[in-house]
């Protein structure tokens, strides 16, 4: 099971109630990054062994590069990768800590466009929403990158080599396109065996075997309405999912692997506030983003043990697991350490 824990900012600015998307542990877990759609990327360097969980410093960096950023992720400790709903994937040098202020600006050190990415800006129509069509998730894992887009609902994968500061990559290739509308999330296991995809128009995730082209594992709930950010924790055992659509983070949890289907999540657990996800429902709608109020960005920090959220008008909130997974009689149990 997953408990609530407090946290404290130390040191830096206010967290405002912007529409944050995705949020990322560094490979240390001694940074935290989450980016914002009014193009902001909000960096914390935080201590997940205190209790509470202890902030203690943060800065807010800003960019013209960053056009309605969605997704992020670490390819060291001072470089990230922002994917950009209206824009394409740009990468950034993080100040050393001791050199954050309130806010600075950062100039991109490189930008990868693609093929399957369209014109920078581009919207379409689904039913009755304008959606952007830029990428929406990025995800590294050796050496590559796992990008979303809803250009023409693709995963791609696209190679990168860091070197002396310079960044070079390359245009992809497809790995995931097949019966996915608005893919908003992607995550890899440790080791790379498993990928999920958030299929956030039709209310499930999707989990791949990167290694064959065998049928995916399809995972749904009656409870799960949009499914947004993913996570697996570092067993690859353990899938968390958040739910952009209503309060619940949902858990799924794998024996042996990821080749079954199922319509029920192993637990969830309410990760928005009331009064946070009523406040986002009541606000006046943007252009192309519809009112969702639950959680957008969810990711665990190295240890497996931390899991940090993060939505409109509730920048952070962290969890831990208390649990561990038990097999018995062919069926899962949550088991309390």
């Amino acid at each position: 099971m997953l408990k609530s824990v407090p946290h404290v900012v130390l040191n830096g600015p206010s967290l405002k109630a912007a529409r944050t998307e995705d949020v990322k542990f560094s490979p240390t877990g001694r940074l935290l990054a989450v980016v914002a759609t009014n193009g902001s990327i909000f960096l914390f360097a935080v201590d997940t062994c205190s209790r509470p969980i202890r902030i203690d410093r943060c800065t807010e960096l800003r960019s013209t590069s960053l056009s309605a950023p969605h997704g992020i992720d670490f390819l060291s400790e001072d470089v990230v990768v922002v994917a950009n709903r209206s824009g394409w994937v740009t990468f950034y040098r993080i100040p050393s800590v001791n050199a954050w202020e309130e806010r600075m600006n950062v100039e991109p050190i490189h930008e990868m466009e693609s093929v399957w990415f369209g014109r920078k800006g581009a919207t379409r129509v689904l039913g009755e929403r304008t959606i952007r069509c830029g990428p929406g998730s990025v995800r590294v894992r050796d050496q590559q990158l796992f990008v979303c887009c809803n250009n023409s609902n693709t995963v791609t994968v696209h190679g990168y080599q860091l070197q002396q500061g310079a960044i070079e990559t390359s245009d992809g290739t497809v790995v995931a396109q097949a019966e996915v509308e608005i893919p908003d999330g992607v995550a890899l296991s440790r080791y790379g065996r498993w990928m999920a995809v958030s299929d956030h128009h039709h209310h499930r995730v999707i989990v791949h075997r990167r290694a064959d082209k065998t049928q995916p594992c399809v995972l749904r709930d009656v409870d799960l309405s949009y499914p947004h950010g993913l996570c697996f924790d570092p067993t690859g055992r353990v899938l968390y999912v958040a739910d952009a659509g209503e309060r619940y983070v949902h858990v799924f949890v794998s024996a042996s692997g990821w080749d079954k289907s199922t319509d029920r999540s192993t637990f969830k657990i309410l990760a928005v506030d009331a009064d946070a996800f009523d406040r986002t429902r009541k606000s006046k709608p943007g252009p192309n983003s519809a009112l969702e109020g639950g959680i957008k960005g969810i990711d665990v920090d190295p240890s497996g043990r931390i899991v940090a959220t993060t939505c409109r008008h509730q920048t952070l909130r962290f969890f831990e697991s208390e649990s561990e997974m038990l097999l018995i009689d062919g069926s899962l149990t949550a088991a309390a350490i």
